[in-house]
């Protein structure tokens, strides 16, 4: 049951009045994120415009129901137990318009078609972001950034919705943007677009860019796995060097042997990080990065994390928070077809 007085079934009857978009019962956590991890979703929705975000907000508010909004799942561990409550998806919400410098980007975008479209467009501010597979809210939410660049240097205001429905306009300085964060996190809001202040830039010195940066992400990130990026929010991984001397030295005598690509691998087996947990492997190019290689669990993930946590933030003498969004339960005691 979703409330006192509605069932699982009444829900998506009504849900289908409002929305002309996917609505079902049957969708589980694997279906939706890139760790291909986590249990069922008691309602999940896909609208198709921003006037059906509106209704399904309105809607759940309406009814004490519980509402989770969702992008491409990049970021994303959904718990064994699975969500309860409506589970929203802004995936179908894609555009792109161009106002001069500015673009108006629908939340469900994805930074790499958002990233190659700039190329074509002759702006510049994005490089940074091709290759990180979430959708242009997500990022914002989260406040995505890599090799120098955040989302809080290019947004310039967003648009969506609160609880209530109405519209809501904020602007860069309203958004609190910190490292990995914004006050968008608090689920006020639900954004459904975002303008983009960028600058005019060669196309060809734009496209070299992005190639330099896919060449790093190939070197030091998987390809190709189940997983959901970076486990911890760390700044910057190689400025622990300026907390840790001997994390300083060994990084640069592999610079000095010219094998960087070496370095983490190197830590790994200094600091004896455990490789898995059940179906869970850290990456051995990538102690931030676990995958999921063996129909893994949400709590194979969060067992290795939890170790690899403990011990890095003892050797290094840092705090390490989660970057990922882990959300639901850890018990499933419903039914999701109720």
């Amino acid at each position: 049951m979703l409330t006192k007085t509605l069932t699982t079934a009444n829900i998506i009857q009504d849900l289908q009045k409002i929305s002309s978009g996917t609505i079902t019962d049957s969708m589980n956590g694997s279906n939706i994120t890139t760790f291909r991890i986590g249990g069922p979703l008691e309602v999940f929705v896909e609208p198709q415009t921003e006037e059906e975000v509106r209704q399904i907000v309105l809607y759940a508010s309406h009814h004490s129901i519980p509402l989770h909004v969702v992008g491409n799942g990049s970021n994303l561990l959904i718990l064994d137990g699975g969500i309860k409550g409506i589970v929203l998806s802004l995936k179908k919400i894609k555009f792109i318009k161009q106002e001069q410098n500015h673009l108006v980007v629908g939340a469900g975008e994805t930074l790499p078609s958002l990233s190659i479209r700039c190329i074509k467009l002759g702006l510049t501010g994005l490089e940074w972001s091709n290759g990180i597979p979430g959708t242009v809210g997500g990022a914002v939410v989260m406040n995505a950034g890599a090799f120098g660049g955040m989302m809080q240097d290019v947004v310039e205001e967003v648009y969506g919705f609160n609880k209530r429905g109405e519209k809501v306009v904020l602007k860069n300085h309203e958004l609190g943007f910190g490292y990995r964060k914004s006050i968008l996190q608090n689920n006020e809001f639900i954004i459904t677009s975002v303008k983009l202040r960028l600058r005019s830039g060669d196309c060809e010195k734009i496209k070299e860019t992005i190639k330099k940066i896919a060449a790093i992400r190939d070197a030091t990130q998987p390809k190709g796995k189940k997983c959901a990026g970076s486990i911890f929010a760390i700044p910057n991984i190689y400025e622990i060097g300026n907390k840790n001397f001997k994390w300083r030295i060994m990084r640069k005598i592999f610079s000095l042997l010219n094998k960087p690509q070496l370095f983490i691998p190197y830590m790994i087996e200094k600091y004896n990080l455990p490789r898995r947990s059940g179906g869970a492997m850290l990456e051995y190019n990538n102690f931030n990065w676990i995958s999921n290689v063996d129909n893994a669990t949400a709590s194979d993930v969060l067992n290795l994390s939890e170790q690899v946590r403990k011990i890095l933030e003892h050797e290094l003498k840092i705090k390490l928070n989660y970057e990922i969004r882990i959300v639901g339960k850890e018990k499933c005691n419903y039914s999701a077809t109720s």
